[in-house]
């Protein structure tokens, strides 16, 4: 990887969506993302959140042409993460793909993915999109007075 922007995955283009081409930074994504994006946006077993995902970040990259750079795919890219013994999956690909890109930094939010780049990136090349934390606790405190209470009831 040489020092020249960030190379996102599917997983973290779907966590980032807008910020992502907020950014001032042309960023890299593989032709794979294209077609895992095309099935998302298609997939009758996925969530209708994802989906719109998908979508919408179809939506982007048609209209910020300049904003990114795609990597395609070649079967010789792959040889760098065969040799380590890994099974050829589509995110193993992905990473193939940034590998022999110009990009300087991986971004996923897949944990195994990047626990795998790691393999093959010093700690400072890969990052993630930060998540919200969800507060959820399953219950919530409401406290009411005695006439709301009345009224409750």
């Amino acid at each position: 990887m040489m020092n020249n922007g960030k190379f996102y995955d599917t997983c973290s283009l779907l966590k980032g969506v807008e910020s992502i081409f907020n950014s001032n930074e042309k960023f890299y994504v593989s032709s794979i993302s294209f077609n895992e994006l095309e099935r998302i946006k298609t997939a009758t077993n996925k969530d209708a959140d994802v989906k719109y995902s998908a979508r919408l970040l179809l939506h982007l990259f048609e209209q910020y042409p300049d904003k990114y750079e795609v990597v395609i795919h070649h079967k010789d890219y792959e040889k760098q993460i065969e040799k380590q013994g890994f099974d050829m999956t589509d995110d193993m690909r992905i990473l193939s793909d940034a590998l022999n890109s110009k990009a300087s930094i991986f971004v996923t939010n897949d944990l195994a993915l990047k626990y795998i780049a790691l393999t093959f990136l010093d700690k400072s090349q890969v990052e993630s999109i930060p998540e919200e934390i969800d507060d959820y606790k399953g219950y919530i405190e409401v406290s009411i007075n005695d006439r709301k209470m009345e009224l409750f009831y």
